[in-house]
This record gives structure tokens, sequence and C-alpha cells, in this order.
């Protein structure tokens, strides 16, 4: 994930609304939940679809 254009072709997209992608990063919904109820959605090579849940980490914010 980049926070500025690279200028490189987008590999994965992903589709959420901010409460989903809040509650993914602190820890309130987990990823794989909001991928089968499609409050989160990717469209990409099945490899980085695959990959996807270990990029995205936890914030320190997060309940343990």
């Amino acid at each position: 994930m980049c926070t500025s254009d690279p200028g490189h072709d987008v590999d994965l997209y992903v589709e959420a609304d901010l409460r989903a992608m809040a509650d993914v990063f602190l820890g309130r919904l987990d990823l794989r939940t909001a991928l089968r109820d499609g409050r989160v959605d990717l469209t990409g090579p099945a490899p980085l679809r695959s990959a996807f849940p270990s990029w995205i980490g936890l914030s320190p914010f997060a309940a343990g």
C-alpha cells in the first residue's frame, strides 16, 4: 500500500468503507469475516488476494 502514487499499475484493489477498515485495524472485526461478509472486497490476482491478510497489521491500540 502506498500513501502517494508511485506511478505504477495497481496490482490489487481493496474496496471497503471506512468503518470496516477501521474495525479491522482496531481488532474489532476479523479481516476474514469482513471479506466473507462483503464488507471488504479484493480484486486482483489470487496470490495477492491470499497474501493481503498478512499485509494488514493491527493498531497498537487494538485490544489484545
